[in-house]
């Protein structure tokens, strides 16, 4: 199985929360997602409002022609003069759109489409800062709580030892001396429990602001 952890130490994030945001608004593919529907709504709604305006057009051709003049004197073939016409012409035309309610439904429903688009937009950003925010101090909690088990272990372990040394002197019961190897045993499992609980919560952290340089894999 493939586990998924961090160059980051566990007694610090390295990161601020405001660090945090800026990465995130800058990398995140589903925030800048919606940042280009928002654009593409407003692109819509000019478009809609340029359908109601006068367009112009112009082509433009080259015309090289060759035409043979007809001559009249005797004994000679005709025709024996040609003239050449040469040049480039351009015509330019303007379309005055007639009134249109369905243009006007168009353009009123795109400007619509846009206010919505927006207030979805403003909607949805805020949602991702919270959730921003929710990840970030999740993982200031289980480091936390990682340091204590940490502390925890370091006690059992501290335990065990001097309960070790009083079985072998024979001052503790073979009961005692078990209880506390399980109590040590319980330390470590749970301990490891708080470790994963910590690399969970910085994954998810590192995936929402859509950071990947920090990732190893082993």
């Amino acid at each position: 199985m493939i586990l998924i952890l961090f160059l980051l130490r566990i007694d610090t994030l390295k990161i601020t929360f405001d660090e945090a945001l800026k990465i995130a608004f800058k990398k995140n593919p589903e925030i800048k997602m919606e940042e280009k529907n928002d654009l593409l709504r407003n692109v819509n709604f000019v478009n809609s409002i340029f359908n109601n305006f006068p367009t112009v057009s112009a082509q433009g051709s080259y015309s090289d022609t060759k035409r043979g003049i007809r001559t009249f004197i005797p004994g000679i073939p005709t025709p024996i003069f040609y003239s050449v016409s040469k040049g480039y012409t351009f015509t330019t035309s303007i379309n005055i759109p007639i009134f249109s309610p369905s243009n006007i439904t168009s353009s009123i429903d795109s400007y619509y489409e846009k206010e919505r688009g927006r207030l979805y937009l403003t909607e949805y950003k805020m949602k991702f800062i919270y959730e921003i925010e929710s990840r970030y101090f999740n993982v200031l909690r289980t480091k936390n709580i990682l340091k204590a088990a940490q502390h925890s272990l370091e006690r059992a372990k501290e335990n065990y030892r001097l309960a070790e040394e009083k079985y072998k002197n024979g001052l503790i019961s073979y009961f005692d001396f078990m209880n506390i190897k399980i109590q040590l045993d319980n330390a470590s499992l749970n301990k490891s429990k708080m470790e994963k609980n910590f690399y969970d919560a910085l994954y998810d952290f590192n995936y929402i602001i859509g950071e990947e340089k920090d990732l190893i894999y082993i």
